[in-house]
C-alpha cells in the first residue's frame, strides 16, 4: 500500500522524521539518520542499491554487513510505523532499498530552485546546516557528507546570486552581488541619495530587508566558497548571457552551471551535437554523441548531463533515449529531479552498460525531443548553441550540426569571446542537403516536410565556453 506524503524527512538541520498533519516527530538513532540521508543524497529517486548502502555504512566491516543491513531496514520500517501505522514507506526488492510515499526537504529545495522560487528554496535551507550533527572519523566512508554539504552550499549561493541579480536590475542595473545590495540597504539610513533611489521602486526596500533576513537565517556552514566548477561562468559573460536569456532562454540557461550538472569524472574526446528542426512539426529533436575516458581514480557508473527548454516541461515529456553507440544497447536514463514536475532545466544521469574503470573509454548516444519548442523561434533569424562549461576536463573535438527543413539564406558559426560577446569563427560552416549517415540519425525517422539541409562545423581543442550556429530563415 502506498501512502500520500503525510511523512516528511527533513535533512536541513538535524535529520528529522515528521508527520505533517500532526507535526509529530520521532527520535532517530545516529546510524538510522545516516542511512536515511544516504538513501536520499546518494541514491536516485529515493532508491539505492544494497551494495552502495553497505559501502557507505560498513565499508571497513563488510563481512557481516548483509545481516546488519537486514536489521537496519527493520529498524527504519519500525521508525515509519511509529508515525504512520500500517502504511508501507520502506520497500526492499531486487537488492534495492526505496523510500516511498514521503516528501524530503532537499528535494523540495531542488524543485524550488529549478522553478526559480529562490526565496522559498532559501527558507527551506534556513532550517539549519545540512544533516547537522552527523560526524565520523571514518573519512573514507563519510566523505559523502562533505560532498553533499559542498553541493548544497553552492546551491544556496546560487539562489542568493539569482535574487541579488534580479533586485540589482530593478534597483538600477549594474553588477551587484548580494553583499553590495545589503550594503545599499544599510547605507540608505545615511544617504538620502540611496534612500531615494530605493524608494523610487515600490517594494524594493522591503524585498532587500527580507533578503538580508534570509542571509542571516541561513547558516554560514551551508554556504562555503563555491568549488571551481561553480565559478566557471566568467563574469565577462554577463552581457551575452543576459542577451541570450532575453532572445533564447535555453541558450542562456545552458551557460549557468548548476553544480549538480558538472562532470568532473570524464574527459571528452569527441562531442557531437546534432539538432534537427522541422518547423511545421513544432517539435525540437536533438542528438548527442559523447565519447570520452574516465580520468578519475575510481570506477564510473555513468555520466551527468542537462538540457534546457524554452518552456516548462516535464522530464517525461522529453522522451530521452540513450544507447551504447557500438552495441546499440539501450541505456538507463535517470532524472535528477522528479520526472513529472514541469521545469526549465532537465538534469539526468545516463548509466553505462557496466561501470568503466579509470582510463577506460566510453561512446554513448542519446536523443531528446522537446515538444512545441519551435513555436517560440524567430521567423527571421535564429541561433542554436552548445555550452561546454559543464565538462571540467575539457573537450578535444566538437562537432556541431544543425539540420533544417529549408535552405537558410545565410549561416555563420560563432563562439563566446573573452570580452563576453559572440564572435565569428575563422571558417564558415558547411551547408549541404542532408542525408542521415549514422544509425542513430536514421533511427529518429523524422518525416521531413521538405528537403532538409545540414549546417555543420568542427572545432579541434575548443577553448570557448559556448559555440553557436546563427542562420537566417529567409
Amino acid at each position: 500500500m502506498t501512502a500520500p506524503s503525510t511523512i516528511e524527512l527533513q535533512l536541513f538541520g538535524p535529520p528529522t522524521l515528521r508527520r505533517t498533519d500532526t507535526n509529530e516527530t520521532v527520535k532517530i538513532r545516529p546510524q538510522l539518520k545516516s542511512a536515511l540521508a544516504i538513501i536520499v543524497l546518494e541514491g536516485t529517486n529515493l532508491t539505492i542499491s544494497d551494495e552502495r548502502l553497505i559501502e557507505r555504512l560498513w565499508w571497513a566491516e563488510k563481512s557481516n554487513a548483509k545481516g546488519s543491513l537486514n536489521g537496519l531496514i527493520d529498524h527504519i520500517r519500525a521508525l515509519f510505523e511509529q508515525l504512520d501505522p500500517g502504511v508501507e514507506h520502506v520497500r526492499r526488492k531486487d537488492l534495492m532499498v526505496s523510500l516511498i510515499g514521503i516528501s524530503v526537504d532537499t528535494r523540495e529545495f531542488d524543485i524550488a530552485r529549478n522553478l526559480k522560487e529562490y526565496e522559498r528554496a532559501l527558507q527551506i535551507a534556513g532550517r539549519g546546516p545540512l544533516i547537522d550533527g552527523l560526524r565520523s572519523n571514518r573519512a573514507e566512508s563519510f566523505d559523502w557528507i562533505e560532498r553533499a554539504r559542498r553541493r548544497y552550499g553552492a546551491h544556496v549561493d546560487w539562489c542568493y546570486q539569482e535574487i541579488a541579480a534580479s533586485l540589482a536590475k530593478r534597483v538600477g542595473g549594474g553588477e551587484h552581488d548580494l553583499s553590495s545590495l545589503i550594503e545599499i540597504v544599510d547605507r540608505r539610513e545615511r544617504s538620502a541619495v540611496d534612500y531615494d533611489l530605493i524608494d523610487e521602486i515600490p517594494g524594493i526596500r522591503t524585498e532587500l530587508d527580507q533578503l538580508r533576513e534570509l542571509a542571516k537565517a541561513t547558516p554560514l556552514i551551508l554556504s562555503p566558497p563555491p568549488p571551481a566548477s561553480a565559478q566557471s561562468e566568467p563574469m565577462a559573460n554577463k552581457q551575452v548571457l543576459n542577451r541570450l536569456l532575453v532572445s533564447r532562454l535555453g541558450s542562456g540557461l545552458s551557460l549557468r552551471v548548476d553544480p549538480d550538472h558538472v562532470d568532473s569524472t570524464h574527459r571528452y574526446t569527441r562531442v557531437v551535437r546534432h539538432d534537427l528542426l522541422d518547423y511545421p512539426s513544432g517539435d525540437f529533436y536533438s542528438l548527442r554523441r559523447l565519447c570520452g575516458v574516465n580520468v578519475s581514480p575510481k570506477p564510473s557508473a555513468g555520466l551527468v548531463y542537462a538540457e534546457s527548454s524554452e518552456a516548462r516541461i516535464t522530464f517525461e515529456q522529453t522522451e530521452i533515449r540513450a544507447y551504447d553507440t557500438t552495441s546499440r544497447k539501450r541505456l538507463v536514463v535517470e532524472p535528477l529531479l522528479p520526472g513529472d514536475v514541469p521545469l526549465y532545466q532537465h538534469g539526468f544521469r545516463i548509466l553505462f552498460p557496466r561501470a568503466i574503470a579509470p582510463n577506460d573509454e566510453f561512446d554513448i548516444t542519446y536523443a531528446i525531443r522537446l515538444p512545441g519548442e519551435l513555436a517560440v523561434l524567430s521567423p527571421v533569424e535564429e541561433i542554436m548553441s552548445i555550452a561546454l562549461v559543464r565538462w571540467l576536463h575539457g573537450v578535444e573535438q566538437l562537432e556541431f550540426k544543425l539540420c533544417l527543413n529549408f535552405e537558410p539564406s545565410n549561416v555563420c558559426g560563432e563562439f563566446l569571446a573573452d570580452d563576453g560577446e559572440l564572435a565569428q569563427l575563422d571558417h564558415t560552416p558547411s551547408l549541404e542537403p542532408y542525408s542521415p549517415e549514422e544509425w542513430y540519425e536514421r533511427d529518429l525517422d523524422i518525416p521531413w516536410s521538405s528537403e532538409p539541409h545540414l549546417i555543420s562545423f568542427t572545432v579541434d581543442q575548443p577553448k570557448a565556453p559556448l559555440y553557436a550556429i546563427r542562420y537566417r530563415v529567409a
